[in-house]
């Protein structure tokens, strides 16, 4: 008995025993089943693809519509801030021109006055007041012009 243990086995080994119907039919199906599924994935999965594609352009596209706007929109404002700041200049210069004429009407007006009251006196016929306006006339012309000379 101890010689048969040790002995290899010499014949093949007997052919497996045979799965049963229905357990080939359940991997069939199964593998279908496994085989459909990957398929409708990939296709949904080439689908989304497609779809982020089409999504990306469009808002490539949309975002250089919106830049496009920003640089107009740019563009119009430096060109207001332009035109703001010639305004301000010319409103600066239109400033101290009135500043200048103010000066020299309020220099000029003392003469004026005078002259006013010279003509007065001549209508008048009054030779002493008209001698007198003439006087006050010739000084405050003088300072008037002395005042539009500096």
């Amino acid at each position: 008995m101890a010689a048969a243990e040790t002995q290899p086995q010499s014949y093949p080994p007997g052919p497996r025993p045979a799965l049963g119907g229905r357990a080939t039919l359940l991997l069939a199906i199964l593998s279908v089943l496994l085989l459909a599924l990957g398929g409708v994935g990939f296709g949904l999965y080439l689908n989304e693809r497609g779809e982020l594609r089409e999504t990306r352009s469009d808002l490539n596209s949309q975002l250089q519509e919106q830049r496009d706007i920003v640089t107009q929109r740019d563009q119009k404002i430096a060109e207001t801030e332009q035109k703001v700041s010639d305004l301000t200049t010319e409103l600066d210069t239109t400033k101290e021109n009135l500043s200048t004429v103010t000066k020299e009407r309020d220099v000029l007006l003392p003469c004026m006055r005078r002259a006013q009251d010279m003509f007065d006196a001549a209508r008048d016929r009054n030779e002493s007041r008209l001698s007198s306006a003439l006087r006050q006339a010739d000084t405050a012309c003088s300072k008037a012009q002395a005042g539009v000379d500096s």
